[in-house]
């Protein structure tokens, strides 16, 4: 099955959607320690909503809104995770300095009381071929 972009453009709103759900609360992008206990480093809160609408089956960041938390712990980050207001995971990113990371960071180590700023992500919905058997 191959999915088409009207397709597409549902299903990356509809994770924007839910990226948006939880009434007052607005989704965010915790970054996680390296280690097995996996204690946030950073919460970056979106001020509105997430993302944009959907174009070609891709959302990006509303980056007309911080996306940021401005005390951090300190620490070393592993994997970062989209919740959104209800304090639900959505989704769970590797987070990395160079290469093809789901999030790129400019250093994996924070200091207490930095600034964390997301500045863009992108999530796309693949048009490849999906096995329907």
């Amino acid at each position: 099955m191959q999915l088409e972009t009207t397709m597409r453009d549902y299903l990356a709103n509809a994770f924007d959607d839910a990226c948006n759900a939880g009434g007052t609360d607005n989704g965010y992008i915790v970054f996680a320690e390296e280690t097995t206990a996996e204690a946030a480093l950073a919460t970056c809160e979106a001020a509105t909503t997430m993302f944009n609408a959907s174009a070609s089956g891709a959302i990006t960041l509303d980056t007309g809104t911080a996306v940021e938390d401005t005390n951090t712990s300190a620490g070393d980050i592993g994997n970062c995770y989209i919740y959104n207001g209800n304090d639900e995971k959505l989704a769970s990113l590797g987070c990395h300095t160079t290469g093809t990371p789901d999030i790129t960071v400019s250093s994996l180590t924070l200091g207490a009381g930095e600034t964390m700023t997301v500045t863009s992500l992108t999530i796309t919905v693949a048009a490849g071929t999906i096995d329907d058997s």
